[in-house]
């Protein structure tokens, strides 16, 4: 599972191993509009990151178990 992880879009296992989280890609698009949602959203998790200590943010990560569950940490983190 780890490897398969290692190279998904959004690499979880940073913030576990070095506080960070990366990303590798936007899909590619032409639209004004969402662009300006990656660009918040970026945005947004990166104050998020600023609000949260790693510990908390790993705590949360590790009681995810469902796709849904990841969603509504998402939302959270990044409120619309």
């Amino acid at each position: 599972m780890e490897e398969i992880c290692k190279y998904a879009a959004l690499n979880l296992y940073h913030v576990r191993d070095y506080g960070t989280l990366e990303f590798r890609h936007h899909p590619g698009t032409k639209s004004i509009k969402a662009l300006q949602y990656w660009i918040r959203l970026l945005s947004e998790m990166y104050t998020s990151g600023l609000k949260y200590s790693k510990d908390e943010i790993l705590t949360e990560l590790n009681l995810l178990s469902t796709t849904s569950a990841y969603v509504n940490y998402l939302r959270k983190m990044v409120p619309s």
